[in-house]
């Protein structure tokens, strides 16, 4: 059932674990990400400088959460006691 408990969707905020970089986009000092087309990626690693995220629930509404409410240095080192942390393959992690 949908309801204002679940979660739908939320802004991204990845780590690659082929170099460790950060991919969000409301970051302190913009957006983060990593492309290979022969420009200047904006790529950040180490703890990431992000703002926070907005998250989308069944009910329809829809909230910021702040980075206040995460723990940049626990999600660094992908720590599985940090809540919302979603494993992907090869040590890649998602975080809401």
């Amino acid at each position: 059932m949908l309801d204002s408990t679940k979660l739908l969707m939320a802004d991204g905020i990845f780590r690659w674990h082929v170099n460790g970089a950060w991919r969000y986009n409301h970051g302190l000092y913009g957006p983060s990400f990593f492309w290979d087309w022969g420009g200047a990626p904006l790529v950040e690693t180490g703890p990431p400088s992000f703002t926070g995220i907005k998250q989308a629930f069944g009910d329809g509404h829809v909230s910021w959460k702040p980075d206040s409410e995460f723990d940049p240095e626990a999600m660094d080192a992908l720590d599985d006691s940090e809540a919302g942390i979603v494993w992907g393959g090869g040590s890649d992690a998602t975080f809401h």
